[in-house]
């Protein structure tokens, strides 16, 4: 899973694309091969996934700002807040729990860890982003479109 995952993020940032069965870089994904900052801004500008679910996104941004803002616990809990008062609930009415939010957030979670940005594993309730996490998720929002 955390390869497909992987293969899934590199693809939705233009970075990789399948043809006939096979992985290939795109034209930029060969470009930026060889210029760490160069990808570093081609990663931040497509950070958070975009998703066809709305709430997702929303989800995958409220992270993205808990991060720059340094907000250290359980963060799923903060996005569930957010998601709450800007007027997201879940289909009986009740409020977003932190389970959802979290499933909400996951391509963003996910893609923050494998930066480094979020040290630990996706279940850890007591998050510290790192200081490199904070430098990128403001990054990331500075360049959100």
């Amino acid at each position: 899973m955390p390869v497909l995952s992987l293969r899934e993020s590199a693809q939705k940032m233009g970075l990789l694309r399948k043809h006939r069965g096979r992985l290939l870089l795109t034209t930029r994904g060969r470009r930026l091969r060889t210029d760490p900052v160069g990808l570093w801004w081609h990663v931040a500008e497509r950070t958070p996934l975009m998703s066809p679910d709305p709430c997702e996104t929303q989800a995958g941004l409220t992270l993205l700002i808990a991060v720059a803002a340094g907000l250290t616990g359980d963060l799923d809990v903060t996005i569930a807040r957010t998601l709450h008062a800007i007027g997201w609930m879940s289909d009986d009415g009740s409020p977003i729990t932190g389970g959802v939010a979290g499933h909400a957030a996951w391509d963003t979670s996910a893609a923050l860890r494998r930066l480094d940005a979020l040290p630990g594993t996706p279940y850890r309730r007591d998050e510290r982003p790192t200081p490199g996490g904070i430098t990128f998720t403001r990054a990331a929002l500075r360049a959100w479109p």
